[in-house]
């Protein structure tokens, strides 16, 4: 299975393992299906694979990718409502 291509951030690990990763700034897409699929996506590559949500990336942790608050180029969204992710992390095995 050909590896897609990750958000910046977690490029600059340079193949380093991590146990989660967090990205953001894709606004899911803004303007999407009534599915959640975006139907405009931003140009950067890794956002194009992962607009929203938890992937489990082979060989790594999760990655979790909010779907944002605001807006980028125009001032509207669309089936891609603003989120706001409260995370609480643990030690494993505690």
């Amino acid at each position: 299975m050909p590896r897609l291509p990750l958000p910046a951030g977690v490029t600059l690990l340079d193949g380093r393992r991590y146990d989660v990763a967090f990205a953001g700034h894709t606004h899911g897409g803004q303007i999407a299906a009534p599915d959640g699929r975006p139907l405009f996506r931003p140009s950067g590559p890794g956002s194009r694979h992962y607009s929203y949500g938890r992937y489990e990336i082979p060989g790594n942790g999760p990655l979790f990718v909010s779907c944002g608050v605001g807006c980028s180029g125009i001032p509207v969204r669309i089936n891609a409502d603003p989120e706001l992710v409260i995370c609480t992390l643990g030690a494993q095995g505690s």
